[in-house]
């Protein structure tokens, strides 16, 4: 490190759960080990899985991934509201046909 990156303490960019709020992903680690976090991966879990029996068409499956990446801001933050929102998308998945 040189004088100037220790003055200003320029760090490389952190490999934390920041990084993939910005990225796209459908794996459990990508939300975290919150309540929320959870539930968002268990709604991405229970979408791919409908998608794969042929319950659900490609185009309604990346809807519903992008209503749950959507919450993503709401990890840490607004735990209860988030938490509603996601097992209001998990019973429309279920619902749909």
């Amino acid at each position: 490190m040189g004088f100037l990156d220790k003055l200003f303490k320029r760090d490389k960019k952190k490999k934390s759960a920041d990084v993939c709020k910005t990225a796209k992903c459908d794996s459990a680690a990508c939300y975290g080990n919150t309540q929320l976090g959870k539930a968002m991966a268990k709604a991405v879990n229970t979408i791919n899985e409908r998608e794969v029996a042929g319950k659900m068409s490609a185009v309604t499956a990346t809807a519903y991934k992008g209503r749950v990446e959507g919450l993503k801001e709401m990890i840490g933050k607004d735990e209860d509201a988030g938490l509603l929102q996601v097992a209001q998308i998990i019973g429309a998945v279920n619902r749909s046909v």
